[in-house]
């Protein structure tokens, strides 16, 4: 009877350690698309805030901030400045780019760690 109930013991755990397993793929599955969904957008705003701001002037300073108070008033916000000499803050209505839709999902799962596919994804803006 120790012997059966050894097994079965043994067997509930690969079963649970599977459906663990499965579960985790399906929501990595699901944030992997609602983040590449979501890069287009993010692209398009960045392209604009950099339009608006840009001149053409030879030396600029491109800054990319984020708004420490942001993370209080949950708007996730960065602030994009372009300096032609010393960079300073300031706070220009069309130089913000809002990640709060994207750090919800994440926090719906409790994900800290997939801010990190939003830094590797970032690279691929550098050929703007």
């Amino acid at each position: 009877m120790e012997q059966n109930v050894l097994e079965r013991s043994g067997l509930m755990k690969d079963f649970l350690s599977e459906k663990i397993n499965g579960l985790k793929r399906e929501r990595l599955k699901e944030i992997r698309e609602k983040f590449e969904s979501n890069v287009g957008n993010v692209r398009k705003q960045f392209e604009s805030v950099l339009g608006a701001i840009t001149s053409e002037a030879e030396q600029e300073i491109i800054v990319i901030s984020y708004l420490r108070a942001s993370y209080i008033t949950e708007t996730h916000e960065f602030y994009v400045g372009v300096y032609k000499g010393e960079p300073f803050v300031e706070e220009i209505k069309h130089g913000f780019i809002s990640v709060k839709p994207l750090l919800e999902y994440f926090q719906k799962f409790d994900i800290v760690l997939a801010v990190v596919g939003l830094a590797n994804q970032w690279d691929g803006l550098s050929g703007l």
